[in-house]
């Protein structure tokens, strides 16, 4: 008998069918994990290892025939490297991620590789031996080994379980007999915790550049009083649980180049020696030293080697001459080592497979680059400090409260980023970076992430050149040097000086051709009272809420920077705010800034539920959709959707979840936030029009659209660097759909994109 498996769910079916038990349920089978709380301390290898585990729920032996587990976790701090059955309480036939009709593990590379794509979702499936059924009881029984790599620290990511993804895919647990699913409680979590390793070389050194400097000193003082999980703890030089004046000494001392710190020495032919050495003692055996406090499990591919063919070149051997680039290109494309250097080897290329030492290093013969020779690219590495000029509140007027918050940009790119200001040069106007602060606020019960604020943009001059992210290059006033910070204090991003966001296309594709960047001079001047005109106005009514939880993002806009490289350029802080109406008080820092993120990835760490996806439009312009499907309980979902445009010059109109006729819609709403101080189109001398969106019922399914109140260009579209929020219940469980997004400015490229979410089935 053949029989062609067509998919995962039919396979557990067909089996399920041969095995032909139908005892009856007594109990549930439980799913966990162990441990369901450990911490890792980063640089101390790189496997974190957690047991999907099974458990009777009333402690009586249940018979079990197989398993579906959806895992989600948030690929940010964790890569998923596969899974390791060999330790599991039973043998089983069949166990892996296989595949699915949903696609949830599509990229995944079959047994018995066993690695996905790092996605945040994948679906593990395990089978008995036909004829057979593993029991479960009042004891743990482990199905598998789950493996994941820490990626960056954090005080608390979470693996859980999801309940269904798509229309097939689901976490059940299959008893004896094919109708017979007795999954229980699948609401366990595990927390995990990445702590920054603590050199014992160099300890005082936070940043990884083996030299204590401005920056660990910063850190140092922002931990003062107290210990934090992560770098705190590391600072903590006496171990007493507080960092104080001995911690400051230590650090102190400890200023400079770290001394002595040893690294791997691999054999200069490349043959695989390798010894822990300082970078003179590797010179003198005729190593290559790749770094302070690398390990020997690092060494170079043995075809990489100074006396290979060059690296230029299809050289006709195995492996180049370049030996530090030589390695990275073989650990993209193993071809290139293993068979031949090629053309995809000598490139040029970018950063992907077959790419070229020529692109991934600056300089031949040096350690290769994070980025092609030439990028620009700027991250928000601070929000809130430093200490004395953290956030500046400016009072209420009316209803609405006003504020401003420091922050500090890097250029982590490999070139020098232009910081220009008016009359620096003829015509270089609009050649400096433009800062734009948000407010969100995640509700009481999590299941709302709204945009309750906004700002207009500061105007960045004169780069500061401050060594707070590294190793700085400094440069002139007018650059940002490879490796350099610029921050400015809350006082000076809460300045009269700042723009409206009506001048600026986020992407550089100036209305004017005679301006290379992405906005214009002179500014326009704010309209209100001038106690809050143009900083950070939020209403006082969406403060004090009990239980809520506030959060800043900075989101900075620059015209030299490569399209690509804009998608990182935002950050985002946990704060206090005060309440209103007075808004008195401190805005402190809540936790520690996440880099390179959007403020709607707060919702996601708050809910490991909640997915992002992300969708580009034609011009390069980003939109992230996040969206959370909730069981209410009696019979109804909640679905929430949050857009975010975070640099569409397209920007949209219209939103639209697919929802057949036969679906009942409750409770449909919508939520924007307000422009302020005049930030709307330049004829009325108003703000944008703020008419909420309609939704109706219509053939595609639910409808929100933008009203055109008036003038259209000062209508209330979803403009770069706003979030609007979609939301409704329906009486019908989620399955995988796509949602569409109608560009407001559609005659500059398509109509409409699509973005992968979950919606009402029918």
């Amino acid at each position: 008998m053949t029989c062609n498996i067509l998919s995962r769910a039919v396979a557990i079916a067909a089996v399920v069918a041969l095995l032909g038990f139908c005892a009856p349920v007594v109990a549930d089978v439980d799913l966990l994990f162990d441990p369901a709380s450990q911490t890792i301390s980063l640089d101390i290898g790189d496997l974190i290892e957690i047991n999907l585990v099974a458990h009777s729920s009333d402690g009586t032996e249940q018979p079990i025939v197989a398993i579906d587990a959806i895992l989600n976790w948030d690929p940010g701090f964790l890569e998923l490297l596969g899974a390791d059955a060999s330790g599991a309480g039973p043998s089983w036939s069949v166990a892996g991620f296989l595949n699915d009709p949903d696609d949830i593990n599509q990229g995944i590379d079959q047994p018995p590789l066993d690695v996905p794509a790092n996605d945040g979702n994948a679906i593990y499936t395990v089978l008995v031996e036909p004829g057979m059924t593993v029991s479960v009881g009042p004891n743990d029984l482990v199905v598998t080994t789950i493996q994941f790599r820490a990626l960056q620290t954090t005080q608390a990511t979470v693996v859980s379980y999801l309940p269904a993804v798509g229309i097939y895919g689901e976490t059940r647990v299959f008893g004896a007999g094919i109708q017979n699913n007795i999954t229980g409680d699948i609401s366990a979590t595990a927390f995990v915790e990445v702590v920054q390793f603590c050199s014992v070389v160099c300890p005082t050194d936070i940043n990884g550049n083996f030299e204590t400097t401005a920056f660990d000193l910063a850190v140092l003082l922002g931990c003062w009083g107290g210990v934090m999980p992560g770098t705190c703890v590391c600072l903590d030089a006496d171990h007493n649980g507080d960092i104080g004046a001995f911690d400051l000494a230590v650090l102190l001392g400890a200023w400079g180049p770290c001394s002595g710190v040893p690294g791997a020495c691999c054999n200069a032919d490349g043959m695989g020696g390798c010894q822990i050495l300082l970078e003179g003692d590797c010179d003198a055996v005729g190593g290559v030293f790749l770094g302070p406090a690398t390990q020997c499990e690092d060494c170079l591919h043995e075809a990489c080697s100074p006396d290979a063919g060059d690296c230029s070149t299809a050289n006709g051997t195995a492996g180049c001459d370049d030996v530090a680039c030589c390695d990275l290109v073989c650990d993209l494309d193993p071809f290139c080592c293993d068979v031949e250097w090629d053309e995809l080897c000598a490139g040029p290329n970018t950063r992907v497979l077959g790419a070229s030492c020529t692109e991934l290093c600056t300089e031949p013969g040096q350690p290769c680059d994070a980025f092609p020779p030439g990028t620009i690219d700027i991250a928000v590495s601070r929000i809130g400090q430093p200490a004395d000029n953290s956030y500046e509140a400016y009072g209420v007027v009316g209803d609405i409260a006003a504020f401003s918050a420091a922050t500090t940009a890097c250029n982590i790119g490999n070139t020098v980023a232009e910081w220009l200001w008016t009359g620096n040069e003829e015509g270089t106007s609009s050649r400096h970076p433009l800062i734009a602060q948000n407010l969100y606020r995640l509700s009481a019960d999590g299941r709302r992430f709204e945009m309750i604020g906004m700002s207009w943009l500061k105007h960045a001059f004169c780069a500061l050149n401050e060594g707070t992210c590294g190793s700085c290059q400094v440069t002139g006033c007018a650059t940002l040097g490879i490796g350099c910070a610029d921050t400015y204090t809350a006082t000076r991003n809460g300045s009269t000086n700042l723009g409206p966001r009506r001048d600026v296309n986020p992407l550089g594709f100036s209305s004017q051709p005679d301006d290379p960047g992405t906005h214009s001079h002179p500014l326009a001047g704010p309209s209100g009272a001038p106690t809050i005109a143009a900083r950070l106005q939020v209403h006082t009514t969406d403060l004090g809420i009990p239980g809520a939880e506030y959060f800043v993002e900075a989101h900075y806009v620059t015209h030299d920077e490569p399209v690509e490289r804009r998608h990182n350029n935002a950050s985002w802080l946990k704060v206090s705010m005060p309440p209103g109406p007075e808004f008195t008080g401190d805005i402190l820092n809540i936790d520690t800034i996440r880099m390179e993120e959007v403020a709607l990835k707060a919702w996601q760490e708050s809910d490991p539920g909640v997915v992002i996806e992300s969708v580009d439009d034609e011009q390069g312009g980003r939109f992230h959709l996040s969206y959370r499907v909730t069981d209410n309980g009696d019979g109804t979902w909640h679905y929430e959707y949050a857009l975010h445009n975070m640099n569409s010059h397209l920007a949209a109109n219209n939103f639209v979840i697919p929802a057949p006729d036969s679906v009942l819609l409750t409770n449909i709403e919508f939520h924007d936030v307000d422009y302020h101080s005049g930030d709307g189109d330049l004829d009325s001398g108003g703000n944008f029009d703020g008419t909420d969106w309609t939704a109706t019922r219509g053939s595609a399914g639910i409808v929100w659209a933008m009203e055109v109140v008036g003038d259209y260009n000062n209508s209330n579209a979803l403009r770069w660097g706003t979030t609007y929020n979609f939301r409704f219940d329906a009486n019908t469980p989620p399955q995988a759909a796509e949602a569409e997004i109608t560009h407001y400015r559609s005659t500059e490229g398509p109509a409409s994109i699509t973005v992968q979410t979950l919606a009402p089935a029918p």
